[in-house]
Formats: C-alpha cells, structure tokens, sequence
C-alpha cells in the first residue's frame, strides 16, 4: 500500500534493467514506476507478476547465451 516505495524500485529496476539490456523488464518497470507515482496500486498488483515473468524470461536467455 505504499506507491511511493513501488515507486522508487521501480525506477531503480528500470534503471538497472535498461543498463543490462533487459528491455521487457525495463518495459514493464516502466509501466509499474508510473502507477506507482499515480498511486494506481490495482494496476500495481496487476503488473508485478508481468514484471516477474519478464525478470525471469531474462534470466532464461542469459543463461542460454553464458
């Protein structure tokens, strides 16, 4: 229930994602970063799994390439 919290991480993952190459986790940080400082926490709950999802499909084709 704190959207300023969800707010700032996600403008940290954004940044980090954005610095990796992890362009839909960026996407959708993006995404979660904007509700957050509009304060929409519904839309919040919505997008964090997509953002897991996304972090997790990163991880996948990290692996894939090392």
């Amino acid at each position: 229930n704190d959207s300023v919290s969800v707010y700032k991480a996600a403008h940290a993952i954004k940044s980090m994602s954005a610095n990796i190459g992890a362009e839909k986790v960026r996407e959708i940080s993006s995404r979660v970063e904007s509700a957050g400082k509009g304060e929409s926490l519904l839309e919040i709950v919505d997008l964090v799994p997509l953002l897991s999802d996304a972090f997790s499909e990163f991880i996948d084709e990290l692996t894939v390439l090392m």
